[in-house]
């Protein structure tokens, strides 16, 4: 009977050996995985002072990891950023939600300001009591920058735009121009076009003549522009005249651009 408990004792023992081999094996691949990782992990409590960090952190921001344990990560977020992840810390720590996500600027050590996006959710207990914090920080810097990029180029076409509109408004000729990629509808129709013609822009602009003329006579235009448009020569023009009222008329001429 004491050789069985023994044995029974050493059967226990090795499995438990093997279990903890198992841990060790399976915490090796994940902090093997952490450290692989482009995108910071970080782990914090709820006030946001700083319990884990991986390598990325370093290679993204250039500070150091081990004299942040125990220091608050919000030093490190710009100013104006500061009240939203604060708030959102506070919210995640009372349960008021589960998942945060905000694009913040996180200073590097050489005093300059990295877009990142930031997404936090709750560590909790077995009984649901919340003692942490867990994210990551994924560098967004490049594509945040060309976004503004865009805008801003946007928001200069936008004054050209309506620079040139003005300027065309302005023109002593009529002027208007069709969408040849968008079914001939048009995209400019300046003042005098309006006063020539006898149509609004309001009216004019986004449709094609299909939708303002007579049937008849839209297709007969839309057929001698699209032979125009199938000439090579940007110089070639075609000529017809509309009738104001009985006793005047003007002369388009359509050009090919």
């Amino acid at each position: 009977e004491l050789s069985e408990i023994f044995r029974a004792f050493n059967r226990m023992a090795e499995g438990l050996k093997l279990a903890h081999q198992q841990i060790d094996s399976n915490n090796a691949r994940f902090r093997s995985l952490l450290e692989s990782l482009s995108t910071v992990v970080f782990q914090t409590d709820t006030e946001g002072r700083c319990i884990f960090l991986n390598p990325a952190w370093r290679e993204i921001t250039g500070h150091p990891i081990e004299s942040l344990f125990g220091e608050s990560l919000l030093q490190f977020v710009c100013e104006k950023h500061r009240p939203s992840v604060s708030q959102l810390i506070a919210a995640i720590a009372r349960k008021e939600q589960t998942l945060g996500i905000l694009t913040i600027l996180i200073l590097t050590s050489t005093g300059a300001a990295r877009w990142m996006e930031l997404v936090v959710r709750p560590v909790a207990s077995s009984n649901g009591e919340v003692f942490g914090l867990t994210g990551t920080l994924s560098d967004v810097d490049d594509s945040v920058r060309a976004l503004e990029m865009i805008q801003e180029n946007e928001r200069s076409l936008a004054i050209q735009h309506k620079l040139l509109t003005t300027v065309l408004n302005h023109l002593p000729v009529g002027l208007y121009c069709k969408d040849v990629r968008n079914e001939l509808r048009y995209t400019l129709y300046n003042n005098q076009a309006e006063r020539i013609l006898g149509t609004r822009q309001l009216d004019v602009l986004g449709k094609n003549d299909l939708e303002l003329l007579p049937r008849e006579e839209a297709l007969a235009e839309r057929k001698s522009e699209l032979e125009l448009l199938s000439r090579h020569s940007s110089e070639e023009s075609i000529e017809r005249p509309v009738l104001r009222d009985a006793r005047k008329s003007s002369f388009v001429r359509v050009l090919r651009i």
